[in-house]
């Protein structure tokens, strides 16, 4: 699945979320990485975005979908931005996924 990752934290929480972020996908430019990655490895990058969330956090994920707007979903980890309202809010299920 390809994926766009815009990384809009602050401070520490920027480190902590570029460090979990890089070791999955390469990076384009400081706060933006995109990449093709399957859906396990997804699924734990959202659960450790999600674990590492504080207050300055915020990080826009990005998927590939074709029946989406702009063929895209999003997931908005921290901060939700309201400029983002058109994207459709991803829904996973974690649940299936405890194994990883």
């Amino acid at each position: 699945m390809i994926i766009i990752i815009l990384n809009k934290s602050k401070k520490k929480s920027f480190r902590t979320t570029k460090r979990i972020i890089n070791k999955v996908l390469p990076k384009v430019d400081i706060r933006l990485n995109i990449g093709d990655i399957p859906y396990r490895v997804f699924i734990k990058l959202v659960k450790d975005l999600k674990k590492s969330t504080v207050k300055g956090t915020s990080v826009k994920i990005f998927i590939h979908n074709k029946e989406c707007y702009h063929n895209f979903n999003i997931i908005q980890i921290g901060t939700k931005h309201k400029y983002l309202n058109n994207f459709d809010i991803m829904k996973v299920d974690y649940e299936r996924f405890n194994d990883y």
